[in-house]
């Protein structure tokens, strides 16, 4: 780490933060935690790389360093929590980009569902819930949630391959944020949500489709133009997510069940990035 400081860019390209970045996250873990010789608290934050080579670096077992990064991991989770939240409609209006100004000046929020490889498990059963026919392999599914100026305000847990989208969209949670007079972009259509978010007194706006395979009249067309440009922002979120090389690499077995905890650290750590939009 003191080889570093002084080098903003290999500290960047090695951990994926700037430096003020990394000392508020290194000042989240206790001095003493652990009592490895040569790992220090700094180095404790260098996630991404196998256990042996975390091992073969500081002198320590791949046991050491994965007990290290499972605890580190656990902790961070639990400090970082409060990073990815749903702010005030006031404040969304206030950091409201000039794309959306124009075409959606009420929008809220923008989603989006997103897939991480895995490796192929040794449970039957974990296997069959975790293919995914899409993308003809083994995957995670999350639904993300951002506000316009990039920020992400909404991260599922992770759920196997099989799962639909309209399924995972249900079922994490995603509803309970809704008030009344929101206005949510999708570029999928979930036609059966369409129901729930109005219940909710929101409004869904997904770009028209036609399952006839025929052209879609003009003013489906230019509805569908007005939401690309902007729903491509949550693409770019998720691909500043996926920079993260835990979760751009296909994930180990080993590391399936902590998952959870990974992606919402990542997902902070993205919202202490400069704004994306």
């Amino acid at each position: 780490f003191e080889s570093l400081k002084e080098n903003e860019e290999a500290l960047q390209d090695l951990c994926g933060v700037t430096l003020p970045v990394f000392c508020l996250l290194l000042n989240l873990l206790p001095p003493r935690m652990y009592a490895c010789n040569a790992m220090s608290r700094e180095d404790k934050l260098r996630l991404g790389v196998a256990y042996s080579t975390l091992g073969a670096t500081f002198s320590v077992t791949a046991a050491t360093a994965s007990t290290v990064f499972l605890k580190t991991l656990s902790i961070l989770s639990i400090a970082l929590k409060n990073w990815v939240f749903m702010p005030s409609r006031e404040i969304i209006k206030l950091s409201l980009p000039a794309p959306f100004k124009g075409s959606y000046p009420n929008c809220t929020l923008i989603i989006d569902c997103s897939e991480i490889c895995t490796e192929a498990l040794s449970n039957p059963d974990c296997e069959h819930r975790l293919y995914s026919h899409h993308k003809g392999g083994y995957t995670l599914k999350f639904l993300i949630g951002i506000i316009p100026n990039g920020m992400i305000s909404f991260i599922s847990k992770v759920y196997g391959g099989r799962h639909t989208d309209m399924f995972i969209t249900q079922e994490s949670g995603f509803l309970r944020l809704l008030k009344p007079g929101d206005v949510v972009l999708s570029n999928k259509a979930f036609p059966s949500m369409q129901a729930t978010v109005e219940e909710k007194g929101a409004v869904l706006l997904v770009p028209p489709f036609d399952s006839g395979g025929g052209q879609l009249p003009e003013q489906d067309m230019e509805k569908t133009y007005r939401i690309a440009p902007v729903h491509i922002h949550v693409q770019r979120v998720v691909r500043r997510l996926k920079i993260s090389h835990i979760l751009s690499n296909s994930v180990p077995q080993s590391l399936v069940p902590h998952m959870n905890k990974i992606i919402s650290v990542c997902a902070a750590l993205a919202n202490m990035q400069a704004p994306i939009i």
